[in-house]
């Protein structure tokens, strides 16, 4: 495809094509006021391979006039110009046609599209002759925007799709994103520098390739993510040596290979970097496409590849974002040594491996300056982060604006890893001293970096997960940092502990032996947020059945619940949350509620939200997702249709324990933890059995619930215990059995005929059946609410005003309809067979 005449024809209004001659287009004239396309744009092929647009106003416009408008010259007309014989392209003296700067005018040779994951465009990258390459993404119709301060309008291309010439306002995507999200994990993505790379390289040997807008110097973390879990190949160009250097390795196109490569090692299954051998003697300056043109193989290429290493997070070849190589190479070499902060004395550089008096680990040390031949000068930020990390083996992380650390060698218990909150500059200082085994010496003067702007610095940068969890979840949660043993490292040593343990306690039902065994796997379950229902434990034994005590015991399998209280404001409850030690439970309970009809409405919100947002203590606002398992512990229980709706309800029966039953089982807990979690895990990887239908907890039901073998029986217990939980439903069936008393106490045949209450008497009766007082308004809105949400099926608002009340006003009411009552029949008065008016049969 030709693009040469892309840039004129952007800029014709409503340019449409021919469907009978694709070289004819019409269009809006822009040289006068135009509602008719009265413009004829013909793009014409010449022999001598020249092309060119031909226009024509059939309103009279010339040409002149027309391009004037668009602010553009003829030379528009004849872009191709390097393809014309020299009579016609050059002029006096022979001179080639050129622009007004003197230089040859711009011809697009090339246009690359990105894709979003859903396969629509999303930008391009154009290639233009002379070499330089410009950005333009999707826009709107006619619309202006601010780019870097100027006003740019959106324009349209032949195909009719609106861009502006920037990436400003969206966040760019990979080269060919939607062809690699499809890629087999086991296959490796190459990684050049170059859409034409990538291309020539996809389609000479079919590999997966890709690249990134405008080079690996505008890398960003949303590509970084892309190739979570992925194997990948980087395959830089060779340039020229940097200033100063006779190393031909010591170029910016490795540079910034290493660069990337320090971010993918992060989150990469695994990374290498190949550095292409000059076979074919190429001048410096070359890339892959040159290296192909040459005659490299697909053998030389997978040789190549095969002999790369592959690297490591702390790999010394690699370089952090946007750190000078200049100053990784200074890093890689024998640390500087370093002013103490209190002294001008420098301490020699502690070597490695060497332990303290304590028999602990020497990492390093951790300073803001180094010696020079003129003194001491400061080191960047760059360099203090990258040797802050390469001493702490690139701790700490973070979640949000919160900093932690993972303790692997000073753990307890093998399965689980303590977790170090660093709250301030102080925290995270105090244990960089402790971790490294030497001071920190950070000086205090002009110039330096402090403490706090470090600390700031990791808030801003540290790599960051969704949040950290001392306990494993199936399926594992990629954004998830897990303080515990690998997934495939959890196997139960005494199979059959997690029946063992349920079977500890007094399940009222055989039902609920299996729902026990499903809020346990809810508490290790791996769901979006805000999928895991409400769970209730109750007793019909009343007080005394242990239903603290067993939600207690089995929420200590994964590190206990917060306790909350329905009287806690909703913000301090999302503070708890999200504090230190909140941010590490995924249980909470609410015990011994006591309501005869329980409704909160912050605390169903919460259930069901995606994520928990709130103030976290010296951090500001934060959120985390809501994998939480909330539990309510109440006897004779009542609650809101809401609550009612979201619950699942666990009955216990009257236990019989022995005196040592509660520290008998708390050590059964603690001694076979790791055995009931990986019971659970493998709970969760076993084939589903699929209900006839689901539930609003659909993804837990999949999930959980069907990988029990008495699922379709569990579903229907939760339904009906839903139901009887209601307390709102209980209302309305004292309502419908006060009603129907109403009616047949004054001989009213309830099951035969259609009766006619008036507001009034249904306001009173209301009032009646509930022991509360209401205003007729008040009553008949109740109602009708009760009616709206199905609650009395029985009772219906009449569609307009049905009687006359004693004050010659049509009066409103409510319907009365037998369960097998057939509409059509006539409306009668009393002594009818059909419809009675109660008021009129009735004196009050």
């Amino acid at each position: 495809m030709d693009y040469s005449l892309f840039p004129i024809l952007s800029k014709f209004e409503r340019l449409t094509w021919r469907a009978d001659n694709p070289n004819l287009g019409e269009c809006r004239c822009p040289g006068h006021e135009d509602s008719t396309n009265s413009l004829h744009v013909t793009i014409k092929h010449c022999d001598d391979g020249v092309t060119k647009l031909m226009l024509k106003c059939h309103a009279g416009c010339q040409n002149a006039d027309i391009l004037r408008a668009m602010g553009e010259g003829f030379s528009s007309l004849f872009p191709d110009r390097t393809k014309q014989p020299k009579s016609q392209s050059a002029g006096k003296g022979g001179a080639a046609s050129a622009g007004a700067n003197g230089k040859a005018d711009p011809k697009l040779v090339k246009v690359y599209d990105y894709h979003d994951a859903n396969g629509k465009l999303l930008h391009q990258t154009l290639r233009w002759e002379p070499k330089h390459f410009t950005q333009r993404r999707i826009a709107e119709p006619n619309t202006v925007y601010q780019i870097k301060g100027q006003d740019r309008k959106s324009f349209r291309d032949p195909h009719g799709n609106w861009w502006i010439n920037s990436l400003s306002g969206i966040e760019p995507v990979i080269y060919r994103l939607p062809e690699i999200l499809k890629a087999d994990p086991r296959k490796i993505i190459f990684l050049c520098e170059g859409e034409k790379d990538a291309d020539n390289l996809r389609q000479k040997f079919g590999v997966y390739a890709t690249t990134v807008p405008m080079g690996a110097g505008k890398w960003r973390p949303s590509y970084t993510a892309t190739f979570r879990g992925r194997r990948v190949i980087i395959i830089p160009d060779t340039d020229k040596p940097r200033k100063g250097q006779t190393d031909p390795a010591a170029n910016a196109g490795y540079d910034g290979a290493r660069r990337v490569a320090t971010e993918l090692v992060k989150v990469a299954l695994e990374v290498r970097i190949c550095y292409l051998p000059n076979l074919f003697n190429l001048a410096p300056k070359w890339d892959l496409s040159d290296w192909l043109a040459a005659g490299g193989t697909k053998a030389q290429f997978l040789e190549a590849c095969n002999e790369a290493p592959v690297l490591g997070i702390n790999h010394p070849g690699l370089i952090p974002a946007g750190m000078t190589a200049a100053e990784s190479e200074s890093a890689m070499q024998t640390p500087p040594q370093a002013a103490d902060a209190d002294s001008s004395q420098l301490p020699a550089v502690i070597p490695p491996f060497t332990l303290d008096a304590f028999n602990q680990p020497l990492r390093g040390q951790i300073y803001n300056v180094i010696e020079t031949a003129d003194g001491f000068e400061p080191i960047s930020m760059r360099g203090i982060m990258h040797q802050f990390r390469k001493v702490t083996d690139n701790w700490p992380k973070r979640v949000g604006k919160a900093l932690f650390y993972v303790d692997k060698d000073n753990s307890i218990d093998p399965h689980f890893y303590p977790i170090q909150w660093l709250p301030s500059a102080s925290s995270l200082f105090g244990w960089a001293g402790s971790y490294s085994g030497s001071p920190i010496a950070f000086a205090k003067t002009a110039g330096c970096h402090n403490k706090e702007e470090v600390f700031a610095e990791f808030q801003r940068t540290g790599e960051m997960y969704e949040s950290v969890e001392q306990y494993p979840h199936e399926p594992r949660v990629p954004e998830v940092y897990y303080a515990c043993k690998e997934q495939q490292e959890w196997v139960s040593t005494r199979p059959g502990c997690l029946y063992e343990l349920v079977a500890r306690f007094s399940p009222a039902e055989p039902v609920d032996y299996d729902l026990i065994i499903a809020f346990l796997a809810t508490l290790v379950w791996g769901g979006p947020g805000g999928q895991r229902p409400l769970f209730v434990i109750t007793s019909d034994s009343g007080r005394g059945a242990g239903k603290t005590t067993f939600a207690s015991l089995l929420t200590s399998i994964v590190g206990g619940s917060l306790q909350l209280s329905s009287q806690a404001d909703d913000q301090i409850i999302r503070q708890r949350l999200l504090s230190p030690e909140g941010m590490e439970k995924r249980t909470t309970l609410l015990d011994n509620v006591k309501s005869l009809k329980f409704s909160w409405a912050e605390f169903e919100a919460l259930i069901t939200s995606e994520k928990i947002s709130g103030k976290q203590m010296y951090v500001g606002e934060a959120s985390r997702v809501n994998r939480i398992t909330y539990v309510i512990t109440i006897n004779g229980p009542s609650l809101s249709t809401d609550l009612a709706q979201r619950a699942i309800t666990i009955k216990l029966g009257k236990p019989v324990h022995t005196g040592d039953w509660l520290a008998d089982t708390a050590k059964f807990i603690s001694e076979n933890k790791t055995n009931i979690i990986a019971e659970l895990l493998e709970l969760l990887r076993q084939p589903i059995k699929p209900l006839q239908a689901n539930t609003r907890w659909g993804n837990w039901e999949t999930a959980v619930l069907c990988r029990l073998d008495n699922a379709e029986r569990c579903q229907e217990v939760i339904r009906a215990r839903q139901m009887a939980l209601d307390a709102e439903q209980d209302e309305s069936n004292l309502i419908l059995e006060h009603f129907e008393k109403q009616l047949l106490k004054n001989n009213m045949r309830t099951d035969y005929d259609k009766i006619l209450i008036s507001s009034g008497t249904a306001a009173e009766w209301l009032c009646e059946a509930l022991g509360e007082k209401h205003s007729k308004a008040s009553a008949g809105r109740m109602l009708a609410q009760k009616i709206n949400e199905g609650r009395l099926p029985r009772i219906s608002k009449t569609e307009n005003p049905e009687r006359i009340d004693q004050s010659n006003r049509r009066e409103r009411g409510f319907w009365w309809t037998p369960e097998n009552w057939q509409e059509g029949g006539s409306v009668v008065r009393p002594g009818g067979l059909a419809t009675f008016d109660v008021d009129e049969l009735v004196a009050f």
